[in-house]
């Protein structure tokens, strides 16, 4: 089982290690784990054949060849990482930051952004 070392500070590995905890099997998946740094990392140890499963996001094992996306976890094992963007008041960037923010959130993007492993929120 491989996935991202909670002590590199990765909310990914930081939510799973804290589900093994929940569910009573840290202790034994640990024992065999192979833990990386990022989840590119986990990526690449699946692909090399050090692991045969691993959890990351799923936009984190799209671009590694060698590497089969399944799904994301199922019910209450599933849990989601939410990004936000704010513009100080005092920008002195306003009119680009918003722009930015408009381009990203755009709705003719979201293929682009479906593709890439992520789930929009518009």
């Amino acid at each position: 089982m491989a996935y991202t070392d909670p002590k590199a500070g990765g909310s990914g590995g930081i939510m799973f290690a804290a589900m093994l905890q929940r569910l009573g099997i840290a202790e034994a998946v640990n024992k065999k784990a192979v833990l990386g740094k990022r989840g590119a990392e986990v990526a690449a140890s699946i692909a090399e054949g050090r692991a045969e499963i691993g959890t990351t996001f799923i936009s984190e094992v799209l671009p590694v060849k060698g590497v089969k996306v399944i799904g994301p976890l199922p019910g209450e094992l599933h849990t989601a990482n939410t990004y936000t963007a704010a513009i100080p008041a005092g920008s002195a960037s306003r009119a680009a930051a918003t722009a930015l923010l408009r381009a990203l959130t755009d709705p003719a993007t979201r293929a682009r952004w479906l593709a890439a492993g992520l789930e929009p929120a518009f």
